[in-house]
């Protein structure tokens, strides 16, 4: 960032694709990502069966690596116009 760092007015923009591996890293998105990728064997917390995902309204693209989100039962992506793939 350089000098750009020292200048009031500059706000860095939010990555629109990120990768996460804990349920911490998820919560704490920022909203405007538009492609989330959740690696293998990733996010397998037994106390969250029911994620939503709805405040990610510019979600493009999630990907879900093997062996994640084993105790999942329900993945809501209700409301998720943009959305165009789920792998």
């Amino acid at each position: 960032m350089g000098e750009l760092a020292n200048f009031p007015l500059f706000v860095p923009k939010p990555p629109l694709a990120v990768t996460v591996t804990s349920w911490n890293q998820l919560n704490s998105l920022n909203t405007k990502v538009s492609e989330i990728t959740i690696p293998s064997n990733s996010l397998n917390d037994a106390s969250l069966t029911v994620p939503d995902l709805i405040r990610f309204r510019r979600l493009k693209r999630i990907v879900i690596g093997n062996e994640s989100l084993m105790y999942v039962k329900e993945l809501r992506l209700i409301g998720l116009s943009e959305l165009e793939s789920v792998e």
